[in-house]
């Protein structure tokens, strides 16, 4: 019983002190300029005006004209929107120019968030090929590799922080092959960048999201469907004909019956960029939270088994 009231003791301490750690925030946002990339629409449209509306300057980098222009149309003059293309070295370079051109004398970046991202196509390993994955690839990991690469000078200037969006899938993946691979290099990338820099005053962040309500043009499938086409007989045979079908029902289960509140994930940007200790991982949402706490400690066998049943129940 004594031992019991210790532990308890300590855990309460212990959740206290590190509530206290990354309770205060830093001050003069009006003078700090945030870089975010992929703001075209969805929550990173949303953060670069949350941002706005707290007083930070913020350079939003939009895949196309449209989404530059829509970001254009709503925002302050402090928000300043410009095409960016984060798979192009020429692009990200024009980017860093037209940030540096719009910087004054001596001011360094405070936060990059690397938030551009695709979801890729859905679908088994053996179907894909490596055009596949080198699409997203090309955006969901390169493309921060050359952001943070062209920025760092910037932000070691303010002794800022690099804030990266990841997700559960890179430390526990499914459904998403090529998703899951570029998100877990994005977990090795954050973790070898944190210990780079940490000497610099640079701090790294990542944001872990479950899944987000998104809408059913997202789970296109057709790419998939043709894949399978495509295959040997013995291949559909034993998949099913009807297994994209069953694939988009349990893409579309997790993510209309979403756990992460869109708000939630912004908030947690927020803390990201303005605590004056940032947390190392931002993990949001239930699923997120049972996969990076309960089963990533879990033998194998026991955690392979258990995401088996979830998904068959979402079937």
């Amino acid at each position: 019983m004594a031992l019991c009231t210790v532990l308890l003791i300590c855990v309460v301490v212990y959740v206290a002190l590190d509530w206290l750690l990354h309770l205060p925030k830093v001050t003069n946002y009006r003078r700090k300029y945030v870089v975010i990339t992929g703001c075209d629409g969805g929550f990173n449209k949303l953060l670069a005006l949350r941002l706005d509306a707290l007083g930070f300057n913020v350079f939003a980098g939009c895949a196309n004209k449209i989404g530059k222009d829509a970001l254009a149309e709503i925002c302050s003059p402090h928000l300043k929107p410009a095409l960016l293309d984060v798979t192009s070295g020429e692009s990200v370079q024009n980017f860093l120019n037209f940030v540096k051109g719009h910087l004054p004398a001596d001011t360094g970046i405070w936060a990059l968030v690397n938030n551009a991202s695709i979801s890729g196509n859905i679908a088994p390993t053996e179907l894909l090929t490596n055009e596949d994955y080198l699409k997203v690839l090309d955006v969901n990991l390169l493309g921060p590799v050359e952001m943070t690469r062209s920025f760092l000078t910037l932000i070691r200037k303010s002794r800022g922080r690099v804030v990266n969006l990841s997700s559960v899938n890179g430390r526990f993946g499914a459904l998403f092959p090529p998703y899951s691979v570029s998100k877990s290099g994005i977990e090795a990338l954050s973790n070898v960048l944190r210990q780079e820099v940490f000497r610099q005053g640079i701090s790294v962040s990542t944001i872990d999201p479950g899944a987000i309500k998104i809408s059913e043009e997202h789970a296109d499938t057709v790419r998939t469907q043709k894949y399978l086409d495509k295959s040997e007989p013995e291949t559909i045979s034993l998949y099913g004909v009807d297994f994209v079908a069953k694939l988009k029902h349990i893409f579309l289960y997790f993510y209309e019956n979403r756990t992460a509140n869109v708000n939630t994930v912004i908030d947690a940007y927020i803390h990201a960029i303005t605590a004056r200790i940032p947390r190392t991982r931002y993990v949001i949402g239930w699923d997120a939270k049972v996969i990076t706490q309960f089963l990533f400690h879990l033998p194998d066998f026991i955690a392979d088994r258990l995401i088996r049943v979830a998904l068959r129940f979402a079937t």
